[in-house]
């Protein structure tokens, strides 16, 4: 079975829990063209602490080595990176809530053709139960990564290190699909189990959103879709 929890990472499993994901409108057609998630490696990411080493945790083993193993704690450090850079973990990711978000509409469904994909728990899950690949679901724990040292209560485990992001992203409220893969990124998955609403953005005019229902009808998902229920004021300027 493809879908599994991992005994180190944490996963709510509350199978009627709303779930978001933000797309530009290229990449939802992508979506909904091959069926398939598309999973972005974790060194691909803007944020550069993604799957990496805190600075408490280097703090920490920089402090305890001692002296004759003190090049040994640099080259671990070094290795670690080096690893990580091979992107070998890959993420698909979703917002856990029970509503909609302005913040993420911002964050990753800024262009006006964006669209929102909502779906829940339950059905994200039955999406990808006849995958050949094995995707681990985890929710994502937010740490100030000034503080937090990572490895302090486990061995080094990288995918450990996947399920945490820094504290100021925590308004993400992410849920994280990861998945070991050295080139496929591309998942198969079952679109009909996973949908439940396709909400448009709410910078689209009308004509626009007639355009891509239109489209959306081509693929028999015109009665799934709904307005952004965030309004947002047409700013006019007067003549001078």
């Amino acid at each position: 079975m493809p879908y599994n929890e991992h005994e180190l990472l944490k996963f709510l499993k509350e199978e009627n829990q709303k779930i978001w994901k933000y797309y530009d409108f290229y990449k939802f057609l992508f979506l909904i063209e091959n069926s398939s998630f598309h999973f972005t490696k974790l060194n691909e990411f803007e944020d550069p602490l993604e799957g990496n080493l805190t600075n408490a945790t280097i703090n920490r083993l920089r402090k305890q080595a001692k002296i004759d193993k003190k090049e040994e704690v640099e080259e671990f450090i070094t290795s670690y990176k080096e690893w990580l850079d091979k992107g070998l973990i890959a993420v698909s990711c979703w917002c856990r809530s029970n509503n909609e978000s302005y913040h993420l509409w911002k964050s990753y469904g800024n262009e006006k053709y964006s669209v929102c994909l909502q779906s829940t728990i339950g059905k994200l899950i039955a999406s990808v139960e006849n995958t050949k690949e094995q995707i681990i679901f985890a929710d994502v724990q937010y740490k100030d990564y000034n503080e937090f040292d990572i490895f302090e209560k486990t061995k080094t485990n990288f995918i450990f290190a996947a399920s945490y992001k820094d504290i100021p992203y925590k308004d993400d409220k992410e849920l994280r699909l990861l998945l070991f893969s050295e080139s496929n990124l591309d998942i198969i998955i079952n679109l009909e189990k996973l949908i439940d609403k396709i909400i448009l953005s709410p910078l689209m005019n009308p004509w626009e959103k007639k355009i891509i229902k239109a489209l959306l009808k081509k693929y028999s998902l015109d009665n799934n879709v709904i307005d952004s229920s965030i309004p947002l004021k047409k700013i006019t300027y007067n003549s001078i």
